[in-house]
């Protein structure tokens, strides 16, 4: 009986997708510590072929993970923008600022004006945004918990400059090596 109480795990394999021939994809993640206070952004632009173009790393004044993760995916568009590159893809593991953006449902008011910035720039750039697991946005993830404690802003134009923890993630992104989702089914106590 003991058994059939244990959580049953599920695995799924999650790849970092390479970007379509001739286009960018920005990976970018916010991070909101509720304990401190603190929040920071992160992004990561790269190539075809996941190659390393640049990336930021930013403590920000925020209230809540949403607000850091729109905070982030803004940034990272309007650097996208500001450099001249169009036809662009951006990826963000967040399932409700995505769900927002792709529907257009401008609900929140703390985020509205964020948004409706956010389409714009997409909208006049050629610019998409698509939905990630955690497992495949790990780079971002690093980067983000990483401006969470950092004061400056932190601009790596060069590899050499990346902290360990997100070289090896940034490595099997670009080998092509696939990630482990696990998640746990809920048992049903009641079924016998």
């Amino acid at each position: 009986m003991i058994e059939r109480l244990k959580p049953i795990p599920i695995w799924k394999s999650v790849l970092w997708e390479m970007p379509p021939h001739g286009k960018l994809k920005l990976n970018t993640d916010g991070s909101f510590n509720m304990h401190n206070g603190k929040a920071g952004i992160e992004g990561i632009p790269r190539n075809e072929e996941g190659g390393f173009v640049m990336a930021f790393s930013i403590p920000i004044y925020c209230s809540s993970s949403s607000g850091a993760e729109l905070k982030a995916i803004k940034f990272g568009c309007e650097w996208c923008k500001n450099k001249g590159i169009t036809n662009f893809m951006a990826e963000i593991d967040s399932m409700v600022i995505w769900d927002m953006l792709q529907n257009k449902k401008l609900d929140n008011n703390i985020l509205r004006k964020g948004d409706e910035d956010l389409i714009d720039i997409l909208e006049k750039n050629n610019g998409s945004i698509n939905h990630c697991f955690r497992e495949a946005n790990q780079v971002a993830y690093w980067f983000a918990k990483e401006a969470t404690t950092s004061t400056e802003c932190i601009i790596h134009t060069d590899f050499r400059q990346f902290p360990r923890a997100t070289k090896g993630p940034f490595f099997m992104d670009m080998w092509q090596v696939p990630s482990f989702r696990i998640r746990y089914e809920k048992s049903n106590f009641f079924v016998s």
